[in-house]
């Protein structure tokens, strides 16, 4: 309720990239879950429902990056287009090649992505643009004057969502079960981060001096978020 009017889009799109974060990993679970009963089918099933909010992860975030930068929702919108184009590119083509028969085992089921070149233009494609933009940002972080609350919670948002995204995609195209298992921890890692971007701890507070309330001078500015 404490935001601005003019954040409203970015927040949208941010939450809706941490649902789909959500969603990959709560269809992988239950993958996980599948291969381990032996129930193969519906392993490879819903490994396939998980990577539909992958093929999507970076719309939101390209919105929300673009936003913050320029703050209009049409080309901010336009661009994500882009990505959501992409990403059914990406799916289509997944969809449409045959998949190599899993490697299973006790921890977990291994698939190989077939498609030519479609998985790795959707890695250094896809993933690359926003990673870009996000440092573009924490630049204009660095040159613009902000609260240190604000500042806090954008920069490290911000970090939280980029090491996440890698970290995922490592993790959709890894065939090693213990890289699995290290990456996911760091995907939690990285959400306690955004979520501590938000509530902060006291000892935080106190060696950044901030408080609790900060007024800014142009209160209207994108980058509430």
């Amino acid at each position: 309720m404490d935001q601005s009017k003019n954040s409203n889009p970015a927040l949208v799109a941010f939450i809706i990239f941490w649902l789909q974060v959500g969603l990959i990993y709560l269809a992988t679970s239950l993958h996980m879950i599948a291969n381990y009963t032996s129930w193969h089918s519906m392993d490879l099933l819903l490994y396939k429902m998980s990577l539909v909010p992958f093929a999507f992860l970076t719309v939101p975030v390209a919105f929300f990056v673009l936003y913050i930068m320029i703050g209009n929702k049409l080309a901010s919108g336009a661009f994500s287009a882009i990505f959501f184009l992409v990403g059914g590119f990406y799916l289509n083509t997944f969809n449409n090649n045959v998949i190599n028969m899993p490697a299973h085992t006790e921890w977990a089921s291994i698939y190989i992505q077939e498609g030519g070149i479609a998985p790795y233009v959707y890695i250094f494609g896809l993933f690359a643009v926003p990673t870009a933009m996000i440092l573009g940002v924490m630049f204009l972080l660095l040159i613009r004057k902000l609260p240190k609350r604000r500042k806090y919670n954008i920069t490290t948002s911000l970090l939280a969502t980029s090491f996440v995204i890698d970290c995922i995609v490592v993790d959709m195209f890894t065939t090693s079960i213990s890289m699995h298992a290290g990456l996911r921890i760091f995907i939690l890692i990285g959400i306690v981060l955004c979520y501590l971007a938000y509530f902060p701890p006291l000892a935080v507070k106190d060696r950044l001096g901030m408080k609790e309330i900060e007024i800014e001078e142009n209160p209207t500015s994108k980058l509430d978020i």
